[in-house]
């Protein structure tokens, strides 16, 4: 039994810390919807000296299937590019550097390449999921089961 503990035990030690979390992106303009998420803090693919990429990304456009390639600009031209909505400019949607990014959630305006007022972005986190409380609380339970002795 306590080598069940011990498994349990190193298992949430490694599992729990390690819980993604994601940022879910909507981006909305001139009558069209592209959604996708991303790790909070991703691996670019790619990163210049002013913006990182992410390919293959899985996302929807109108609600239809699709693999995105988004490329993210720092300050200095701000805003994203991709295949749908091509270049949007607005604020920065992250911090830290091109290589060591993390999204910053909260809503956005683009603009077109024209300066005009395109859409919007939406940057939310996704909650924490609750198979990791199920997993929590199973474990809890495996330890006072290993814990109790029998009494004669």
């Amino acid at each position: 039994m306590r080598s069940l503990f011990v498994s349990f035990a190193l298992l949430a030690a490694f599992a729990l810390p390690t819980a993604a979390r994601a940022d879910n992106f909507v981006i909305s303009g001139g009558g069209s919807t592209l959604t996708f998420s991303l790790a909070s803090s991703p691996t670019p693919s790619s990163a210049g000296a002013n913006s990182f990429d992410v390919s293959d990304v899985a996302a929807t456009f109108n609600g239809a299937p699709a693999t995105e390639g988004v490329s993210f600009f720092t300050a200095a031209s701000g805003g994203l590019s991709d295949a749908y909505f091509g270049d949007l400019s607005g604020d920065q949607l992250f911090t830290g550097s091109v290589s060591d990014p993390t999204f910053t959630p909260g809503i956005y305006t683009l603009s077109d390449s024209d300066g005009l007022p395109y859409g919007m972005v939406t940057i939310s986190k996704t909650t924490e999921p609750k198979s990791l409380f199920l997993f929590g609380t199973g474990a809890l339970g495996l330890i006072g089961i290993s814990r109790r002795r029998p009494r004669l």
